[in-house]
């Protein structure tokens, strides 16, 4: 007989690191589940159509590496330069009473 109510966090954890390569009978003859409520669940969190660019994926994920786009690097140089003007313009150099 197989178990009733929700997936549980190890169940669910299961699935999404098998199911691509285990069989969604296998999948569910190993946790004790019917294979209906196997394939509901990959069917609902596996099956969304991945965006063919999603945000974000133009960075690579390392560890204290970030590649820019020729675009991006362009803008944050521009920023940089505005930056450095307006900086310049506040300071204020100190003057000492004894020199005078």
């Amino acid at each position: 007989m197989s178990k009733k109510g929700p997936l549980s966090k190890a169940e669910t954890f299961y699935i999404d690191n098998h199911h691509q390569t285990v069989d969604a009978v296998d999948i569910a003859a190993d946790l004790d589940r019917t294979v209906k409520s196997v394939e509901a669940y990959i069917k609902k969190n596996h099956s969304k159509k991945k965006l063919a660019n999603p945000a974000g994926d133009h960075f690579i994920r390392q560890k204290g590496v970030t590649i820019m786009s020729e675009t991006s690097s362009t803008i944050a140089d521009d920023r940089r330069k505005s930056f450095e003007k307006q900086q310049s313009s506040c300071i204020t150099k100190i003057t000492d009473k004894k020199e005078k």
